[in-house]
This record gives structure tokens, C-alpha cells and sequence, in this order.
């Protein structure tokens, strides 16, 4: 039985399970109240939790939580007591549709609070049957609310404007529904920026969910079959000659897995991979005996003889160092041609600059020294280079500029191929040749150091 009664305002709460969470705009309404009082009760049921400070009962309002917001901005908490009709006994789902029904009434509720407030009545036992009767909505629209109170709470909130509003339509939210996973709905909600995304952001989600049910069909009918996972050697070589694509099967298109059979291995061992939304079948191909070709022999055969002219060459880089090095130790004197010391320091100059020479004394001091590191120099060993003269020190510093090796650059110089290293190099064992004697003796070296070796090949295309 409900009665009205007068009952203080700092003993009526608002309802905790209000699906309203904001009471708008109340201006008008506090305006009418401080100049003409409360005009309609309240209705309220009692909370059976503790009394406030001042012992009394308190309630929670059921119907007109707006008119006890504007009283208490108009007429204070204190010494003010509101009409109330007081109501018993309601059970938790009938206090919410009663609640629901009222800001359904007065004033629509935002489509989240709907949603949340359905998801509350189903939670306390309604049927999307009795909530559609008791909030005067369809089943339809209902069922749809219902799958929105899914969605995370914040994400929803953060796709409002101020009042309420989507900044999606409700049929692009509705796309949501098809995406069985929630998380993977939530994760589109988070991320699309337009309906036009969204629907696309969904079709794809509805694609790889079909994928990934599809998937473990295929996969059944692999294993039963007896096809295992490819090797990353395979997956590696899987555009290569050696490896071709037995089949391949599209995920998504369910048809095409219902039909899908596992391929016979009579002709070689199958193997699958995972291709995101595709599965591929990859085999080995046989090896076919065949008798090279004329071509073939002959690159095969010039290839050949390049590397044995290369490794002929590695041996004459060898010497060259080492005479250099024993030009700097001053074993090897600089021959009377008749020219000046400015005039030796000028042809080395000149060759500098022609040849783009930039090393630097820590790297000739690794050089003369045989050191890998030519970063990092002992100090006592800066006395290499205070030992030696002028021309000793450029000789050193030109030939640093082969310390690796420029063997092949030189091999494809004299084998017709036109390299500006090579050439340089070529020079220089000549300067070495001028300014100190020196030679290349052996008969073999020789033929590759003046492009007359029988290892050359002329043809364009011969050393690979």
C-alpha cells in the first residue's frame, strides 16, 4: 500500500540503477520550483540500508529524480521536506521497468542508457517478451539495445556527442551484431572513424571469423591425410624452381571447403601453409635429369677459370703488401731514375688524387702492420710513421687503400670489363714497378697480371 508523505530532502537519494545517468538540463525546472514549490510528488521506496546522520529513514527515488535535483538547487537540503508517495515491495525488475517507464515517458533516455537499462532487466530475469511490454518498445528494437549493452561501456560513451547522439547510425551499429566475437566488436567500435568504415571494418571481421571456422574443417582433412606443416626450408623456397603449389584454398568461401579433398602424395610429400586466409599446399618438384647446355658448360668453365685467376691474383696482392712494407722499413730503396724527391712526391701525388686515396695514418699503421682493427692504434705505435720519410709515408698510405684485396676489381679490368679500381690497381703495381723494381716473376702471375693469362675470358658475360 503507498501513502503520500512529506519527507526530508537529505533523506531522498537518487536510484542506483536509474538508467538515466544525467538529468539534463534543469534550469527551468529549478526556476518553476523556487518560485512555485514541488507541484507533483515524488514516488520512492525504502532503501532498508542505514540511517543517515540524523536517524532517518532513507529512500531511493523512483519517479522524479529531475524535480529532487532542481529542489535541492532551488530550495537547499536543509529544513526542506518534499510530497513523496511511498511504495513497498516491489521486487529489483519492477523498480527498474517502473523507472524505465517513467524517463521513456518524459523524456527519451539516450540510446546507451536504453541499452543498459534493458541489459538490467534481463539481468533481474525479464525476457526480451516482458521487457518489450513493460518499456513499449518492439521486440526487435529491444533485442538490438540488448546487443549494443554488449559493448564496452567506455567505447559507447566515447562515440557520443553531448546529447546522446551517434556519431554512427544505428544501422551501421547493428552491422556490429553479425561479429559473433564482442572483443573483435569492440575493437572495431574503437577504431572506425565513419560508417562507411565500420561496414567494412565488419565484413572483414565476418570474413576472418568464417576463415577461422573453416579452418579447422581444413585442417581435419589434412591431418587424416596425413599433410604436415611446411618446413621453413620450404616456406623459404616456396617461389622457387624447386617447390610448386599443389592447391590452394580460399577460408572464407565455405562452399569451397565443404568441397575441398586432400591431395594424393603418390608424386611427393605435400605439405601445408598457413597463409592467413588461405591454406596452400606446396610439394617438391622432381629433380628432371637433363644434359647442360653448350652454354651452360661454357659459363660453368669461364667461372672456373676466373676463380683460379682470382686466387692467382689474391697471391700477387700478397707480395705487392709485403714489398711495400718492406719499402717502409727501408730494405727497399728508391731507385736512381734521374727524378728529384719532389718529383717522386708529385707522381704519387698526382696518382693520389687521380685514384680518390683517403686513407689516414691509423689506417696505413694497421696496414703496415698487418692489424685488422684500423680503428684503434697503439700509441708506441705511431713510431712506424716517424721513422719513415715523406715518400715512404705516401707509398704506405696509397697502397692502405688495398688492404682488402682489390684482386677481382683488377681481374675484370684486364678481362675486358672496364673498372676504375681495377685500373687504378693496375697502375700502381706499375708505379711500384718504376719507382722500386718491382716484379712479378713467376711466368703464371705474370699472364694474369697483364691480362695475357689463358684464364681471361673476353666474352661479356663470362665471369659471373
Amino acid at each position: 500500500m503507498s501513502e503520500i508523505q512529506m519527507i526530508p530532502i537529505a533523506a531522498l537519494l537518487p536510484h542506483p540503477d536509474n538508467p538515466r545517468k544525467d538529468v539534463g538540463d534543469i534550469s527551468e525546472l529549478t526556476e518553476s520550483i523556487r518560485k512555485n514549490g514541488i507541484m507533483q510528488n515524488l514516488t520512492v521506496i525504502p532503501t532498508h540500508g542505514v540511517p543517515n546522520e540524523v536517524e532517518q529513514t532513507l529512500y531511493y527515488v523512483l519517479i522524479g529524480n529531475r524535480r529532487l535535483a532542481a529542489a535541492k538547487e532551488a530550495l537547499g537540503v536543509s529544513g526542506v521536506d518534499l510530497p513523496c508517495k511511498v511504495v513497498t515491495g516491489l521486487s529489483a525488475a519492477e523498480q527498474l521497468s517502473i523507472m524505465l517507464e517513467e524517463n521513456m515517458q518524459r523524456e527519451d533516455l539516450t540510446i546507451v542508457e536504453q541499452a543498459q537499462g534493458f541489459q538490467l532487466m534481463l539481468d533481474l530475469g525479464e525476457t526480451v517478451d516482458t521487457i518489450a511490454e513493460k518499456s513499449g518498445f518492439s521486440k526487435s528494437t529491444v533485442k538490438h539495445r540488448l546487443e549494443l549493452a554488449k559493448l564496452d561501456e567506455e567505447l559507447l560513451n566515447s562515440a557520443t556527442d553531448e546529447e546522446g547522439q551517434f556519431q554512427f547510425s544505428l544501422q551501421s551499429l547493428q552491422l556490429l551484431e553479425k561479429v559473433e566475437d564482442v572483443e573483435t566488436r569492440n575493437t572495431i567500435l574503437a577504431s572506425a572513424y565513419s560508417n562507411n568504415d565500420l561496414a567494412q571494418k565488419v565484413n572483414t571481421a565476418l570474413m576472418q571469423e568464417k576463415a577461422k571456422a573453416n579452418k579447422i574443417k581444413v585442417m581435419e582433412k589434412l591431418d587424416a591425410a596425413g599433410i604436415t606443416e611446411a618446413t621453413n626450408k620450404i616456406i623459404a623456397a616456396r617461389y622457387s624452381p624447386s617447390v610448386e603449389e599443389v592447391a590452394r584454398i580460399y577460408l572464407p568461401n565455405t562452399d569451397e571447403v565443404e568441397a575441398f579433398e586432400a591431395p594424393s602424395q603418390e608424386d611427393g610429400k605435400i605439405y601445408w601453409m598457413d597463409c592467413n586466409i588461405s591454406i596452400s599446399l606446396l610439394r617438391k618438384r622432381k629433380k628432371e635429369k637433363r644434359e647442360k647446355t653448350l652454354e651452360e658448360i661454357r659459363l660453368e668453365e669461364a667461372n672456373k677459370k676466373f676463380r683460379e685467376a682470382e686466387a692467382i691474383m689474391e697471391e700477387i696482392c700478397t707480395e705487392r703488401a709485403d714489398f711495400v712494407r718492406s719499402i717502409c722499413r727501408g730494405e727497399v730503396k728508391l731507385l736512381d731514375t734521374g727524378m728529384t724527391k719532389e718529383q717522386v712526391m708529385g707522381r704519387l701525388f698526382n696518382f693520389m688524387v687521380h685514384s680518390y686515396v683517403t686513407c689516414w695514418d691509423k689506417q696505413a699503421v694497421a696496414h703496415f702492420l698487418q692489424e685488422k682493427n684500423q680503428y684503434v692504434i697503439r700509441e708506441e705505435q705511431l713510431e712506424v710513421l716517424s721513422k719513415m720519410d715523406d715518400i715512404q709515408k705516401m707509398v704506405l698510405v696509397i697502397d692502405a687503400k688495398w688492404f682488402e684485396s682489390y684482386s677481382r676489381s683488377h681481374l675484370k679490368y684486364m678481362s675486358g670489363k672496364d673498372t676504375p679500381a681495377g685500373e687504378d690497381h693496375h697502375e700502381w703495381i706499375n708505379i711500384l714497378g718504376d719507382l722500386y723494381l718491382f716484379r712479378i716473376t713467376d711466368p703464371v702471375k705474370e699472364a694474369v697480371l697483364n691480362g695475357t693469362s689463358e684464364l681471361y675470358m673476353k666474352e661479356e658475360g663470362a665471369n659471373a
